[in-house]
């Protein structure tokens, strides 16, 4: 699933009405006010207001959000996250304008990863994480979210979606054998991606090794969900195996700190 694509705009006056999108375009208007005023809790609220946006949207848009899967604010369980994520992209969409002065440090402190039985709605939490941002700030993020639960992991590497959600961004094709670097610099926006049931892709060494490209950029958010166990153990504990960096698990070099 991606974020926001080129024809969304014209799909939401078809889907539901030019009224709704026209309530979108204010909504849009306020959040980048934000990021110019570096305003990180205006934003944060005109994301809480969208979703709203987004339940009174005819059931036929692709938008369209069950307001029964609506319950995200204080004091709901997620609504910590869903903040702490969204802040997270704030930060990097202020650092790609330049509207704060510098450049944020990579890694760990701007990605989150969440544990939990199945159920309890962390795949809620990176859905909205992947719809809200390119939904209020198109021409500033493109975002995936992937369930390698429900997937081929061989056509679904970080790299591979990049490519195609820029492809169907933009409405031009790239070159295929375009490494993920260069999809990352070629697109000139936030990336996030959001990759639920990770532990699905656990011995998949080139997806781990395009995880770490993603932690490593200035323009990039990692969001990762697992079900059990197995997450928590990748994060807290030290290991020994190929997925490891100086015998810690690659997702414990970037989320250590959260």
């Amino acid at each position: 699933m991606y974020g926001r694509m080129l024809d969304d705009d014209k799909l939401i006056i078809q889907t539901s009405s030019m009224e709704d999108y026209k309530k979108l375009e204010i909504l849009r208007r306020h959040s980048d006010k934000a990021v110019s005023e570096n305003n990180e809790s205006a934003f944060v609220d005109e994301a809480f207001k969208t979703v709203e946006w987004m339940n009174a949207l005819k059931t036929s848009c692709p938008f369209h959000f069950p307001s029964q899967l609506s319950f995200i604010k204080d004091p709901a369980p997620c609504s910590e996250i869903i903040q702490s994520g969204l802040a997270k992209v704030f930060r990097k969409v202020v650092d790609l304008r330049g509207e704060a002065g510098h450049r944020a440090k990579p890694n760990n402190a701007f990605g989150i990863a969440i544990t939990g039985a199945r159920g309890v709605g962390k795949s809620i939490c990176l859905r909205l994480l992947t719809i809200l941002p390119s939904l209020l700030l198109p021409d500033n993020i493109l975002s995936v979210y992937i369930d390698y639960a429900n997937c081929n992991p061989a056509d679904t590497t970080p790299r591979i979606v990049f490519h195609d959600a820029l492809c169907c961004s933009m409405g031009t094709n790239m070159p295929s054998a375009i490494g993920l670097e260069g999809i990352l610099t070629n697109q000139k926006r936030i990336a996030i991606l959001a990759a639920d049931e990770i532990e699905s892709v656990y011995s998949n060494r080139k997806i781990w090794n395009e995880f770490h490209i993603l932690t490593t950029k200035h323009t990039t958010n990692l969001f990762v969900a697992g079900s059990g166990s197995k997450v928590r153990s990748m994060i807290e504990k030290k290991v020994t195996s190929r997925n490891c960096v100086d015998g810690f698990h690659l997702l414990k070099t970037i989320f250590l700190n959260l």
